[in-house]
């Protein structure tokens, strides 16, 4: 479960990540070692979220919202995986917690 606020909780198996390979300077691994995250979230498709939630994350426009009801979140800040995962959780957290 991964826990937006007292009343938000999401199903960690509706949350998916993606590694995808990092862009730009920083070092000769920085192109060859997948660190960069993508994390996706459908929140048409949620289960957990009520209703009234679906709809205001759906009508607060953002970044990373896409015309299909999809969050799509990419971080490539840090050169650790798993920092960027993290931020990749705390945007998405971020994100509902301005919406709601």
């Amino acid at each position: 479960m991964l826990k937006i606020d007292e009343n938000i909780l999401i199903l960690s198996k509706e949350v998916k990540y993606k590694s995808i390979k990092s862009s730009g300077p920083g070092g000769q691994n920085i192109n060859k070692k997948s660190t960069a995250i993508s994390l996706y979230f459908d929140i048409s498709n949620s289960s957990f979220l009520s209703e009234d939630i679906k709809v205001k994350l759906l009508n607060k426009p953002n970044k990373y919202l896409n015309k299909s009801g999809k969050i799509i979140i990419k971080v490539n800040t840090y050169k650790s995986q798993n920092k960027n995962k993290s931020e990749a959780i705390l945007r998405l957290i971020t994100y509902f917690k301005s919406a709601v």
